[in-house]
C-alpha cells in the first residue's frame, strides 16, 4: 500500500495546528531534540559542560555568600562601635574591610550571574517536537536552525539558494531559526525567524529578529517595497530613498508607503491591484512587503516569534494570499535584468544566547552599594575622628 502524499495545505493557508493540542511526550521529545542539536553550530543539550559550570557558581555562590555574611558582619559592627580611628596600625582594619568585601561582592555576583544564566537556558525539546509534528502533517520540512554558505544551505537542504531580501545588506551574518519549507518544493516558500546577527564578536549586540516569509516568483521584477505605516520610521530598512516613494490612489498611503524606481513603478501597480492592495491592508498588517530578484519577501519585527499558532497561521496565510497574484505578475513582467544574487551567511554562534540582562546588571549595582557603602561610611567616620 503506497504512503499517502504530503498535505499542500501550505499552499492555501489551509494548515492542520492538532499538533498544537495533544499531550507532550517526553520520550519522543527527547529523541527530536538529540537529533536536532548536532545541526546547530555548537549546540548543545540543556545540561552542557557550560550549564553544568552554572549550576556550580550558583549554588557554590549562594553558599559562599552565606558563609561570607557571617565573617563581614562582626567585622562591620566591631569596626563601627570602636572608639579607635580605623587609620590606626597603617590602616589595618581599612585593608581587612576592603578585602573582605571585595571577596564578599564577587561571591554574591557570582551566584546573581550563575542564577540569572539558568534561567536563560530554554528547554526547547517540547516546542521542537511540536513544531516538527506541525510540519509533517502539513507537508513541510522544518529545521531549528538553518544557514547559508556560499549559495549552499547547513544543514544541507537540496534545492535552496538562498535569499535576496535587503535587510541583510552587507551583512553575512544572519541565519533562520524555527524555519518550515515544502517537501515537495523547498524553494518555492520559507517561513521562518529571520536573525540578523550584530556587531559584536557573539553577534548579540544590535541583534534583530524578524518574522520572515519569502516566496519564488519564478522571474525576476525590479526592486518594489511597500513598507507598513505602523512604524513611523526616518530611514527605511530596505535601504529606499524617500524619493523613490510615491503614493496610490485612495486610502492606501494611511497604511503603507511605496518604493520603486521611477522607471519600475508600472511594474509596481501591475502588482499592486486593488486586491492586492486589500490584501496587504487586511492580512499582512504590520508588515512589509518587498519584491527583489525572483523573490517576494513579507517582514515583521515583532510577529517573529513561532512557537504560537496563530503567528504561523498568519504567516502561512499571508504567503498564500499574495502570491499567487505576485507570481502572476512575474509570469508577465518578469526580467532577468532583474536579477539579483542570493547572499551568503556565515556561521554565528550556538542559540543560546550570553548577553549579560538587564536584571543582573542591577544586581551587581545593588549588591555592591550593599556591601562597600558601610565601608566608605566607616572610611568617613575614621577619618573625621583621625582629624
Amino acid at each position: 500500500m503506497s504512503e499517502p502524499l504530503p498535505s499542500t495545505g501550505w499552499r492555501t493557508g489551509e494548515l492542520d495546528f492538532s499538533a498544537f493540542s495533544v499531550p507532550d511526550q517526553p520520550v519522543e521529545a527527547k529523541e527530536v531534540a538529540a537529533s536536532f542539536w548536532p545541526t546547530i553550530p555548537d549546540g548543545a543539550p540543556l545540561f552542557d559542560f557550560q550549564v553544568w559550570v552554572d549550576w556550580i557558581m550558583t549554588i557554590g555562590g549562594y553558599l559562599s555568600s552565606a558563609i561570607m555574611l557571617l565573617i563581614w558582619l562582626p567585622v562591620v559592627v566591631t569596626l563601627a562601635v570602636s572608639t579607635r580611628s580605623p587609620f590606626s596600625s597603617f590602616g589595618q582594619e581599612v585593608m581587612l574591610v576592603l578585602t573582605l568585601g571585595a571577596l564578599f561582592w564577587v561571591l554574591v555576583a557570582a551566584s546573581i550571574w550563575g542564577t540569572f544564566r539558568l534561567r536563560r537556558v530554554p528547554n526547547r525539546s517540547p516546542l521542537w517536537w511540536r513544531l516538527l509534528r506541525f510540519a509533517r502533517a502539513n507537508g513541510l520540512s522544518y529545521q531549528p536552525w538553518t544557514g547559508i554558505s556560499g549559495g549552499v544551505t547547513y544543514p544541507p537542504t537540496p534545492g535552496i539558494s538562498g535569499s535576496t531580501t535587503s535587510l541583510v545588506r552587507g551583512n553575512t551574518r544572519f541565519w533562520f531559526e524555527d524555519c518550515f519549507r515544502p517537501l515537495d518544493s523547498p524553494d518555492d516558500l520559507t517561513v521562518a525567524t529571520l536573525v540578523i546577527g550584530g556587531y559584536s564578536a557573539n553577534f548579540n549586540a544590535g541583534e534583530r529578529k524578524w518574522g520572515f516569509v519569502e516566496l519564488r516568483l519564478g522571474r525576476s521584477l525590479p526592486h518594489i517595497v511597500v513598507e507598513t505605516t505602523e512604524r513611523g520610521r526616518a530611514i527605511s530598512d530596505y535601504g529606499m530613498l524617500a524619493s523613490q516613494g510615491f503614493e496610490l490612489e485612495g486610502d492606501f498611503p494611511h497604511y503603507a508607503r511605496v518604493y520603486a524606481d521611477e522607471a519600475n513603478r508600472a511594474t509596481a501597480l501591475e502588482l499592486l491591484t486593488p486586491d492586492v492592495m486589500a490584501a496587504i491592508v487586511d492580512e499582512t498588517a504590520g508588515f512589509d512587503l518587498e519584491v527583489r530578484g525572483d523573490r517576494l519577501s513579507m517582514t515583521s519585527p515583532t510577529m517573529n516569534d513561532l512557537a504560537y499558532p496563530a503567528t504561523l497561521a498568519r504567516l502561512f496565510r499571508i504567503g498564500a494570499v499574495i502570491g499567487t497574484e505576485a507570481r502572476a505578475v512575474s509570469t508577465r513582467r518578469g526580467d532577468e535584468r532583474y536579477g539579483v544574487e542570493a547572499v551568503a551567511a556565515a556561521t554565528p554562534p550556538r542559540m543560546r544566547q550570553r548577553r549579560i540582562p538587564r536584571g543582573a546588571i542591577r544586581g551587581f549595582i545593588i549588591s555592591a552599594i550593599a556591601i562597600f557603602g558601610p565601608a566608605i561610611v566607616l572610611l568617613v567616620i575614621g577619618g573625621l575622628r583621625a582629624s
